[in-house]
């Protein structure tokens, strides 16, 4: 009798340490892997400081654009016409660090407006963006196709303050996370 009970409790406290450590295992998995979502409560902290710096977090694009030539996504409209906004001077383009993507339209502190073009070339196969306002944090985002080594888009939105930041990035085909990342001051 004495060697059941000596045996049940030496089970009971073998059980309770497999539940423990699986407990611990757990918590620590959670610490490690799990990631908050972003929110853009203070925009001038929530957004890259670096152009072409990566940072794996991920944006929820509202509407995928289908394949046409002429596509509406969020806020932006893809289009095979050119606009009069269109940037020509290559000494304003901007590129990501990897030289993967590079933007043409809108070059650093140009003062857009709903309707401006956003455009550019990649080598990559899909470039999104987000306009953030330095007031509400983020008035508009889409996925723009890149084509021929070419994106082009319209942006629109309606500001809230006279400045803000359109960063411009390709998603990370494995995880989404931000890739090839350009920052671009502009004003409104």
């Amino acid at each position: 009798m004495a060697s059941v009970k000596k045996r049940t409790k030496k089970l009971l406290i073998a059980s309770t340490i497999v539940v423990a450590l699986i407990a611990a295992g757990f918590i620590v998995y959670k610490l490690a892997y799990y990631k908050k979502p972003i929110t853009y409560t203070n925009p001038k902290n929530n957004f890259h400081t670096n152009p072409g710096q990566s940072k794996p977090t991920q944006h929820k694009i509202v509407k995928q654009p289908s394949l046409s030539t002429s596509n509406t996504t969020n806020g932006s409209s893809t289009s095979t016409s050119l606009n009069s906004n269109i940037n020509t001077n290559s000494s304003l383009y901007i590129a990501s660090s990897s030289g993967q993507i590079t933007v043409h339209t809108p070059y650093n502190n140009e003062t857009i407006s709903s309707g401006f073009p956003i455009n550019g070339t990649a080598k990559v196969s899909t470039v999104n963006y987000i306009l953030i306002d330095n007031q509400v944090g983020q008035i508009a985002q889409g996925s723009l196709k890149v084509i021929n080594g070419k994106f082009q888009g319209t942006l629109s939105f309606t500001p809230h303050a006279t400045s803000g930041v359109l960063q411009v990035y390709s998603p990370n085909p494995t995880n989404g996370s931000e890739e090839n990342v350009i920052n671009i001051d502009v004003n409104y």
